[in-house]
């Protein structure tokens, strides 16, 4: 492998189950504390936050832009699929903490559709969602292909919506935000 010889690991596909297997058995294991670490982090903070007064631990899961991010065009497996990539247990995340934030990174509605019907199944009934959107290219060219997006958020009883990348848009790209959430499908 170092030396510009191919090695078996190069065909091992990057899946949980795959990875878990090497070395014995012992990547799995590693993996594992890596989730469990990260979910015992998560809940220590969210214990102090929650003794100092009425604040909100939101953890956030980077999945949605990891498979999105620079083409607004995801594919493969939903979003959620690979949290476990980032050393996340998302259930067991989302009961350690008060909510979870995802990212929608993705022009089509049907993908933001799919992905939350993918977090719908792996996180516990209740859980409140934050979704973070990007209202400007390559998720968004026009408020029209905004408005079902917020539509969507509404329909899922979302908690709230954040606009993702604010610092880096044009203000009519917020122009878009304020006219899904006005307009009667939005």
């Amino acid at each position: 492998m170092f030396d510009g010889e191919p090695s078996d690991i190069e065909t091992i596909p990057v899946e949980r189950e795959a990875l878990a297997a090497l070395a014995d058995g012992e990547l799995g294991a590693m993996l594992d504390a890596r989730c469990a670490i990260v979910t015992s982090l998560v809940a220590e903070i969210t214990n102090v936050v929650s003794a100092a007064g009425p604040t909100r631990v939101i953890a956030m899961d980077m999945s949605g832009a990891a498979v999105g991010y620079a083409t607004g065009m995801p594919t493969g497996d939903p979003a959620p699929m690979r949290a476990w990539e980032d050393g996340l247990d998302l259930p067991a995340v989302a009961v350690a903490c008060h909510g979870i934030a995802v990212l929608a990174y993705a022009r089509d509605v049907a993908r933001i559709r799919a992905d939350f019907d993918a977090y719908a199944r792996l996180l516990p009934a209740g859980v409140s969602l934050t979704v973070g959107v990007r209202p400007m290219p390559p998720d968004c060219h026009s408020a029209a292909e905004m408005a079902p997006k917020v539509a969507l958020l509404r329909e899922r009883g979302v908690a709230s919506m954040e606009v993702s990348h604010h610092g880096s848009m044009w203000l009519h790209h917020l122009d878009w935000v304020r006219e899904a959430v006005r307009n009667g499908t939005g």
